[in-house]
């Protein structure tokens, strides 16, 4: 099986769609689009907003978001669901907040 790669920030851009891992405290995993505000790209998230800037620690590769394949017919979009907890930083709706611990930790 051919393994799949993080979205590079670089290449993504407002209108988009995006995959997104199970790993998110915010959100549920699946398909959501990609939106631009003047402080940067984001997808909608329990909190308003959840910047893609805040995946890429390495300044490259988005942690928990990927490039979106076709989807499947009657496959919806991500929607939020959980709030925010435990005690990694996450940027939200231009604020930090605090973000669900396993999120660091999965991808370490």
């Amino acid at each position: 099986m051919k393994e799949r790669h993080h979205l590079k920030l670089a290449d993504a851009k407002a209108g988009d769609m995006v995959e997104l891992d199970g790993g998110f405290a915010c959100c549920k995993s699946g398909v959501t689009q990609l939106y631009l505000a003047p402080d940067g790209l984001f997808f909608r998230c329990d909190n308003g907003r959840h910047y893609l800037c805040s995946q890429a620690t390495d300044g490259i590769h988005c942690t928990g978001v990927y490039p979106a394949t076709k989807e499947a017919p009657g496959q919806s979009a991500a929607h939020p669901t959980t709030m925010l907890s435990g005690s990694d930083r996450t940027r939200h709706s231009g604020a930090v907040v605090d973000a669900e611990p396993s999120r660091a930790s999965h991808y370490s």
